[in-house]
């Protein structure tokens, strides 16, 4: 079974545009709870909100608007990332003039018991890090509210060969934001794109590099504990 998924395939398959879409999950490899998919949200006004019993990370990556997590409003523009953590209220919508938001999200477990207080500051966004639209950042981790592990950013691939291959001992997802290239995960290659997301399980060996006709892939990545 292919551990990979494509946003736009996936839509045409499910006939789903508006709304959640899920992209990672078991079928994918993922385990214990984890999972991850894109939402498309048109709302103009804040609903009642929902609470999950896992932390969950969001990456905006069309459109502009508000969160409001717990009783805190975050402005929402491309490349800013929060974290939710467990048993807090989230909720977003899009500003009049815009069409729609579009976020990923993506969830990692936590211990039973282990629901920290929500921070002040639960957010950040590749321009506040590193002053460029697009660069290799660490975006979400303990300084946010992450817990148990969780740790999420972007990788920016500039070679068209593969590199040293990464391996860990917990699961590793993938979102691609940016450009063409390949991906391998263990002994499976397959093409990526903007909105391909794929699982590396843990333990599995994996790569990524762009084409020859691409500058660079840019890639979400995040990491969820077994």
């Amino acid at each position: 079974m292919s551990c990979f998924v494509n946003l736009s395939e996936e839509r045409a398959r499910t006939g789903r545009y508006q709304g959640g879409i899920k992209l990672i999950g078991e079928a994918q490899g993922a385990v214990a709870g984890c999972c991850g998919g894109v939402t498309r949200n048109e709302k103009k006004t804040f609903g009642n909100g929902s609470a999950h019993d896992d932390q969950e990370g969001f990456l905006v990556i069309r459109g502009h608007g508000e969160a409001l997590i717990g009783e805190e409003k975050i402005r929402l523009v491309p490349g800013v990332a929060l974290i939710v953590p467990a048993g807090v209220s989230h909720d977003m919508r899009c500003d009049e003039d815009c069409d729609c938001l579009e976020t990923f999200w993506f969830h990692s477990a936590v211990k039973a018991g282990s629901v920290p207080q929500i921070k002040t500051r639960c957010y950040t966004s590749i321009q506040e890090k590193t002053g460029r639209p697009m660069a290799s950042c660490q975006l979400l981790t303990a300084e946010n509210g992450c817990v148990d592990g969780c740790v999420a950013g972007v990788t920016v691939y500039e070679d068209t060969e593969y590199q040293e291959s990464d391996c860990h001992e917990d699961q590793e997802g993938f979102f691609v934001l940016e450009g063409t290239g390949y991906a391998k995960v263990d002994d499976e290659e397959f093409p990526i794109s903007p909105g391909t997301a794929f699982m590396a399980p843990a333990g599995a060996l994996h790569w990524l590099r762009r084409d020859e006709n691409c500058p660079y892939v840019a890639a979400l990545w995040f990491h969820s504990a077994l």
